[in-house]
């Protein structure tokens, strides 16, 4: 048996996600999720996780993971509009099933918009609700008293 089945058959939730940085440097949840896949598959077998199976992780199953799919991890009246949406052109692969596009074909580098609770992030690949440059000025004006703290400086 593959690495999901059993999970399955134990009735355990596992869901994907990326919070900070101690999961990677890149908090790319895309890559987050092919990298499940791929190690998956590694261990167990090509067909163990497939790539619809690493996505459902990061949206259905993370939400029930986090006892939160009431409210968030799938497109339905009266949950919250958190919805990303992608420029297939952006995509790598030349078509196909458009799921392992998204997980295999960097996902990522495709994001044009991303509204959360209905409001709009990002459109067009630009940040709406803040200045990115402001961002990376006050991490690095922060970033010294953190290693401090942390006694890493």
């Amino acid at each position: 048996m593959g690495l999901n089945q059993p999970r399955r058959g134990a009735r355990v939730t596992v869901g994907l996600g990326a919070d900070g940085a101690a999961c990677n440097n890149r908090l790319d949840g895309f890559e987050e999720v092919r990298m499940a896949s791929l190690l998956a598959r590694m261990l167990h077998g090509q067909g163990t996780l497939t790539a619809g199976d690493a996505l459902t992780m990061a949206t259905r199953t993370g939400a029930r993971a986090l006892h939160a799919d009431n409210e968030i991890g799938s497109l339905e009246v009266g949950k919250r509009a958190d919805v990303v949406v992608l420029d297939s052109s952006r995509l790598g692969g030349p078509g196909g099933d458009p799921v392992t596009r998204i997980v295999f074909g960097g996902g990522g580098r495709a994001v044009r918009d991303v509204l959360v609770d209905g409001t709009v992030l990002v459109r067009d690949g630009v940040a709406q609700t803040l200045d990115a440059a402001e961002v990376r000025a006050k991490a690095t004006e922060a970033q010294p008293a953190l290693l401090r703290r942390a006694a890493l400086a």
